[in-house]
């Protein structure tokens, strides 16, 4: 069976002008002097090396080697593609960091998100214990 081709009674209008699309990317913006630090961080640094702080049974590696400071995902806090202060980070190995951000999902997310805040209380400790962060009046 043949089929006739549609045609339209009125032509379609157009309400706005089409745009030009310029095929000239745009070039990124140099990095602030803050960006740059906090690429360099003293608190991200320190974690290399030490012991992982989460422990979520189960999944932590307790290994050393590949513990960093993982940042603590909050609402209000941080958006999508935005990492927090690095005062809202926790030591972790890559296992639990892998579990925090849910990239694996071997236990429940409220008992992670659990566990990370009691591991959050016991990095500030850390901190504060290695001079990282000062309080005034202590």
């Amino acid at each position: 069976m043949k089929r006739t081709e549609l045609k339209r009674k009125t032509p379609l209008k157009n309400k706005t002008a089409l745009k030009a699309v310029s095929s000239k990317p745009k070039p990124k913006p140099k990095p602030t002097a803050k960006a740059k630090a906090s690429k360099n961080s003293k608190i991200r640094k320190s974690a290399n090396g030490q012991g992982c702080l989460v422990r979520l049974p189960g999944v932590c590696n307790h290994n050393n080697e590949t513990t960093v400071a993982a940042h603590i995902r909050a609402p209000g806090v941080a958006g999508m593609g935005q990492k927090p202060s690095d005062i809202l980070t926790v030591r972790a190995c890559s296992s639990c960091h892998d579990e925090i951000d849910r990239r694996t999902r071997f236990l429940e997310a409220d008992f992670v998100k659990i566990a990370t805040h009691e591991a959050h209380c016991r990095t500030l400790i850390e901190y504060i214990n290695e001079g990282l962060i000062k309080i005034e009046g202590a």
